[in-house]
């Protein structure tokens, strides 16, 4: 499963509800198992996302209201790290549960959030095992992730959690460790996550949640910001002048993040040799002075870097790649 980012850019509009058949977020390759609502709780998708298009938005405006979603098919390890974006037009009335993991058909973990903005760690045996001292803002996007490890047995597993004060923050606000919790057992593994307004004892007025991340790839909690906040950067190199025929002229491209992709653009077209970030290829002969251009890429970022020949009308460039003088008789 490796790690995926789950954006809510499924091609609906914004205030579509939220089924099962419509959940399938391309970027991420999957949709939700599970759709629960009650009473007047709705969880649809709204366009006031934390990046993209569209986020998943949860009210519950009478205590007996839900509206969550269910994931239960990236499960295929025992240990995860989550994060997630997180956004409120008010706190709860009471505590609330918005994330919850489960094994089996019990409760692994509970993360709630209180009626004055802090957060609250409940764990398999429904016991309050932290409260936060942070409190997050209203009406902005925050973060909250966690790092889970699954024990040997119910009492060695552990839980890291941490409290980010803006989405685009690396160091979070506030952290929280605990092992030798009760709540994990081999026989039940991990098999469940929920989001949203999950508690139906208190009310809502509306949280939107966005850039779920999810990797059983990482040991250590995120120090950086949801994949799809990160701005990537690329850079193709300095543009390259003078290049005699014949020579030999390496494209290397470098970027924050990810792979880069070389491409030829325009003017001469010559053949690039090998892979990763760097490319060769041999100037080719001209009788005027020319100009390629060529185009380093990562996903949907891109630089381009220029390579201009000398013209080559003073000599013959060999099979071999050397300049020649070439010898004119006058009659």
């Amino acid at each position: 499963m490796s790690e995926w980012v789950y954006r809510a850019e499924t091609g609906v509009a914004s205030g579509t509800d939220i089924t099962v058949a419509n959940s399938t977020d391309t970027s991420a390759g999957f949709g939700f198992s599970n759709i629960a609502r009650a009473g007047g709780g709705t969880a649809k998708y709204d366009s006031d996302a934390a990046s993209g298009n569209l986020a998943l938005k949860f009210t519950a405006l009478t205590a007996n209201d839900v509206g969550r979603v269910d994931i239960s098919s990236r499960f295929s390890t025992n240990a995860f790290t989550f994060d997630m974006a997180l956004k409120m037009s008010s706190y709860p009335s009471s505590q609330n549960r918005v994330v919850e993991v489960l094994n089996g058909t019990s409760s692994v973990m509970r993360l709630s959030l209180m009626s004055n903005g802090t957060w609250t760690f409940t764990d398999s045996l429904n016991a309050n095992k932290w409260y936060g001292s942070y409190v997050i803002p209203l009406n902005t996007y925050s973060r909250i992730g966690f790092r889970i490890v699954q024990g040997s047995d119910e009492t060695s597993g552990a839980i890291t959690i941490a409290v980010y004060t803006n989405y685009s923050d690396t160091v979070p606000a506030e952290t929280a460790t605990f092992s030798t919790i009760n709540f994990q057992t081999t026989a039940n593994p991990i098999n469940e996550l929920r989001l949203g307004k999950i508690t139906s004892a208190t009310t809502w007025a509306s949280c939107l949640m966005d850039d779920i991340q999810f990797s059983d790839t990482r040991t250590t909690l995120y120090n950086a910001p949801p994949a799809a906040l990160q701005t990537v950067t690329i850079n193709a190199g300095v543009d390259q002048t003078n290049i005699e025929p014949g020579s030999t002229v390496t494209l290397t491209g470098t970027t924050s993040s990810g792979s880069v992709t070389w491409s030829w653009v325009s003017g001469p077209n010559p053949t690039l040799a090998g892979n990763g970030s760097t490319r060769t290829f041999i100037a080719p002969a001209l009788m005027t002075a020319q100009t390629s251009l060529f185009r380093a890429t990562n996903g949907g970022v891109s630089d381009d870097i220029s390579v201009t020949y000398l013209p080559a009308t003073d000599g013959i460039v060999s099979s071999t790649g050397t300049v020649r003088p070439s010898i004119i008789k006058v009659v």
